[in-house]
């Protein structure tokens, strides 16, 4: 444990080195939320309710959204390609530590440091500078809990896809792929609740819904009780195992046809 939590420090410092792309993600996240705010406030124009929401928590949910999106970026199947191409990643098979794991450690490393710099400052914006109202109480905590397992189904999802680099070794159109469906299907570019009845039926019995629009839901959603909170974070609990489980299995299918090019 010692060894993955010097790598988390060391990943987080690096993170946090780089100030001048923190000032731009922050500022490009700023700008999207100002052309969220427009955006819907022409779409809500003399109406106060659109599919069960109102203005107030459509505009939250989609700014926090890109917040969230921000927040969970590992780019894990873009760094296994790499070290697959170059043949670095025999160095970590060799490595006396579980490679699933030193990923993980590297990544939240880097979360650590956009939760601090991206999105706390972002829901501050969101809520004082725009006034949008948020519920005060579990939903808070609860949220911190549904985040967690958010990152952990979004990992697994690419680290699935980083698996694929064993066999193709670049996996860009297959990422760019996974990002355009993930971001379709999981509320992150438009609310749930916007979509045919029919097609958000079926989207709830997907791991994607469970990325994003959980977390902002418990979060933003004065209407949901605890039960439901806790139903939610019940299927997120098993989509993560799940993915996780079938996440470990494919590494260690994949890990026996790695090849080096040139030697």
């Amino acid at each position: 444990m010692k060894r993955y939590l010097t790598v988390f420090r060391a990943s987080m410092q690096i993170n946090l080195a780089y100030r001048a792309h923190f000032l731009f993600l922050l500022l490009g996240n700023a700008v999207f939320i100002v052309v969220t705010w427009f955006l819907w406030k022409s779409i809500y124009a003399g109406r106060e309710i659109l599919n069960g929401m109102s203005f107030e928590r459509t505009f939250t949910y989609l700014s926090l959204a890109m917040s969230v999106f921000v927040l969970l970026q590992t780019w894990v199947e873009w760094g296994m390609s790499q070290r697959i191409i170059s043949g670095d990643i025999v160095i970590d098979l060799l490595r006396p530590l579980d490679y699933m794991g030193l990923m993980v450690s590297d990544i939240l490393g880097f979360v650590a440091g956009n939760f601090l710099a991206i999105a706390l400052p972002s829901f501050l914006i969101v809520v004082f500078a725009f006034g949008m109202p948020v519920p005060l109480g579990l939903n808070l905590p609860l949220c911190l809990v549904s985040l967690a397992l958010s990152f952990i189904i979004n990992f697994s999802i690419d680290f699935l896809v980083g698996n694929l680099g064993f066999y193709t070794e670049s996996t860009w159109g297959i990422s760019i792929t996974k990002e355009v469906i993930v971001l379709s299907l999981s509320g992150a570019l438009v609310p749930l609740q916007f979509y045919p009845e029919a097609i958000r039926r079926a989207l709830e019995w997907l791991p994607f819904q469970a990325i994003y629009s959980a977390p902002i839901n418990i979060l933003t959603d004065g209407g949901m009780g605890i039960g439901a909170m806790l139903k939610t974070l019940g299927a997120q609990a098993a989509w993560a195992a799940v993915l996780v489980l079938a996440a470990r299995a494919a590494f260690a299918r994949a890990s026996r046809a790695v090849t080096v090019n040139g030697g």
